[in-house]
């Protein structure tokens, strides 16, 4: 290890902490730090000058469940210049950096083509400050409109939100919108240099509303530097003032305001400011709770406690790594979900290690040390400390890129020219290749129906993780495919039947509407390539418009039954289960218990089933008859007639079978 670590400490931006040695005062504050390395004093952040150059995966995982953001997310630019006080982001990355046009639609293709995604994020700390943005949007919705490809933009400011931004947004779906006021007055604005005024954010308000959205997200913060009670009655104001635009556009149409509490970050000009106390930040949210009531506005809040707990690591040093240890070993985890999170059990891991989590949320003093002060990220102490000045006094800094250099020291440090890297000057060097004719709306369709299997850890997926998965691997089987209209189109694909959580299966159908015909068998084996472990297609064929996929038959469906090879488990021997099937034949009526959305009740099976016998290997054959809108479940139907437990219930494998079908005389 020590080796290893010689040799990255080489490397320029390569941190080492354990060269670095603390001393401290008796208040705790850092009284000195040194370096035990020769020539290993500060580390300087390396520079990507070039983004067009740097590895880009394309090929990510897709998850079968629905995450949060469940879309490609394409960075198309890094950095950010408008130098908001409070944004450690927008100080650590910079220089700006563009993407070319043509590097960001060959990504855009490859990552669709990889993946299946119906959504693509254009991915920046300002998307809209992107130089050539109304260009992108265009050569996007030509080329994936035709494949309902949504293309959304989760960062933008609403003096860069033009109505042709809009326009082109919306051609496929209303992807979200996001407004960031961060602040409820002008005078806070001016404060946290957030350089956008109420007559912007009202005015892109009424033009979101026009365009045809439906919600808008506001984002606040609270507890930021100089705050008065003014500043939260302009919360109020502000988001009843767009709720009474968007009343005025259409109603129905929603607000969500989210209230966050305001961190101070290292390397920003508020690092000396002291953190708000969780009691004052509880009793601001409980006054904008009691304010922001009504139709059409939705309040989110941030846990208090959880803030205190990101501002104490935000800015903490290396005594902190005890207490982390602490409170992992007494249980924390998953913290950053409400349920799993417990400040209690934090607060008695800072006990325990002796440390006072409110010393680190305290005021600085210009003067002290602190702990990340042998880092360079670019931007100078000197003009971190001028933007504090400057914040105090409300004013403003203006963007590098459009007002010239403002001296933070990024520039000189790397010894650069920011125009040089900040965009592309030719973004159009090489021609774009046409993009693909779309199908007509009301072209001609074609019906394909499919079978499949589903075994393995496949049969975990629930109905809707399946119907995603494949359309997702139908789109990157470049299939056809027609889509629904309206506000979220989708592909038009009907599926049989609805397997239950946990089921295999050997015959599983559905159909899907194509826009052009295909050949069935070379799909099938295309279509296998893309396919997840577990799920595999068997046939294909062609079916007229008008062939129903429903027959009008009565189904017996077809199942076997295979215990775990488990010590743990109660399972009933051959014989035992062969003496429980007689048994269940002797009777006249057999009631099964079945639960469905919190109702139980008891439906007699004796006549549903069809078949019912176990093989010499222990597997056994269960046929049921499908009628009326009840049916139990196989699991519960086997495991009252063998007196299963709910834990051999879960554990065993059930496994559908082709269908046969015969028609009811």
């Amino acid at each position: 290890k020590a080796h290893l670590l010689e040799d990255l400490s080489r490397i320029e931006g390569v941190y080492i902490p354990s060269y670095f040695q603390f001393e401290y005062f008796q208040d705790g504050t850092i009284k000195n730090l040194h370096s035990t390395k020769s020539g290993y004093g500060r580390i300087t952040k390396r520079l990507l000058a070039n983004l067009d150059t740097a590895p880009y995966c394309t090929a990510s995982l897709v998850p079968f469940m629905q995450i949060i953001h469940d879309r490609i997310n394409l960075e198309i630019a890094r950095g950010c210049s408008r130098g908001c006080r409070f944004c450690m982001a927008g100080m650590i990355y910079r220089p700006v950096r563009e993407k070319s046009l043509q590097k960001i639609v060959e990504l855009a293709e490859k990552c669709l083509a990889s993946t299946g995604y119906e959504e693509l994020s254009l991915v920046s700390l300002s998307t809209g400050d992107f130089s050539h943005l109304t260009t992108l949007l265009k050569i996007l919705m030509v080329q994936y409109k035709k494949d309902c490809i949504a293309v959304s933009l989760p960062s933008v400011r609403v003096e860069t939100l033009s109505r042709a931004i809009m326009d082109e947004i919306k051609q496929v779906r209303k992807t979200g919108f996001t407004i960031a006021p961060e602040a409820g007055t002008q005078r806070l604005r001016n404060v946290i240099n957030k350089g956008i005024t109420e007559e912007e954010i009202l005015e892109t308000a009424h033009q979101v509303f026009s365009a045809g959205w439906n919600l808008i997200k506001l984002y606040f913060m609270i507890g930021l530097p100089t705050e008065t009670p003014d500043d939260i009655d302009g919360i109020v104001d502000l988001a009843k003032k767009i709720s009474s635009i968007s009343k005025k556009v259409r109603f129905g149409n929603q607000i969500n305001v989210s209230i966050s509490t305001f961190v101070p970050k290292p390397h920003t000009p508020f690092q000396w400011i002291a953190q708000t106390n969780p009691e004052v930040i509880y009793q601001k949210q409980a006054f904008l709770k009691n304010s922001l009531r009504g139709k059409g506005i939705r309040l989110k809040w941030h846990n208090p406690s959880m803030s205190l707990l990101e501002g104490v690591f935000a800015r903490g040093d290396r005594r902190l790594g005890q207490v982390l240890m602490k409170a992992h070993q007494m249980g924390a985890g998953f913290d950053g979900w409400s349920e799993h999170f417990k400040p209690d059990l934090w607060e008695k891991a800072f006990q325990e290690c002796g440390i006072d989590n409110y010393f680190y949320l305290r005021e600085r003093a210009m003067s002290e040390h602190l702990p990340w002060q042998h880092i360079s990220c670019g931007v100078s102490t000197d003009f971190l400390v001028q933007e504090y000045h400057k914040a105090l006094n409300g004013e403003l800094t203006f963007d590098c890129r459009r007002a010239g250099c403002q001296g933070c020291g990024l520039c000189a440090e790397h010894q650069i020219k920011s125009d040089s890297i900040s965009g592309h000057q030719n973004q159009h060097s090489t021609p774009f290749p046409p993009a693909p004719p779309a199908p007509p709306v009301n072209g001609p369709m074609f019906r394909y129906r499919f079978t499949f299997s589903k075994s393995g850890p496949a049969r975990y997926l629930s109905h809707l993780e399946l119907s995603r998965c494949i359309a997702r691997t139908l789109r990157r089987a470049r299939l056809p495919l027609a889509y629904s209209q309206g506000f979220h189109p989708l592909p038009r694909i009907t599926f049989h039947d609805a397997l239950p959580v946990g089921m295999a299966s050997l015959c599983e159908v559905f159909e899907v509407l194509l826009t052009r015909r295909i050949p069935c068998d070379k799909s099938v084996l295309l279509i296998n390539q893309h396919l997840p472990s577990g799920l595999k297609f068997l046939t294909g064929e062609e079916i007229t418009l008008k062939k129903n996929l429903l027959p009008d038959t009565i189904e017996i469906k077809h199942y076997t039954i295979v215990f775990p090879v488990s010590q743990n488990l109660q399972i009933p021997g051959t014989d035992c289960i062969r003496g429980l099937i007689d048994g269940f034949y002797s009777r006249k009526e057999f009631l099964v218990t079945t639960c469905k959305s919190g109702e139980c009740f008891k439906i007699d099976v004796r006549q549903m089933i069809q078949h019912l016998a176990v093989r010499e290997n222990g597997t056994i054959e269960i046929a049921v008859k499908m009628t009326g809108s009840r049916i139990p479940k196989v699991a519960d139907i086997i495991g009252d007639i063998l007196s299963l437990g709910e834990k051999e219930r879960k554990a065993l494998t059930i496994t559908k079978l082709p269908t046969q079908k015969t028609t009811e005389v």
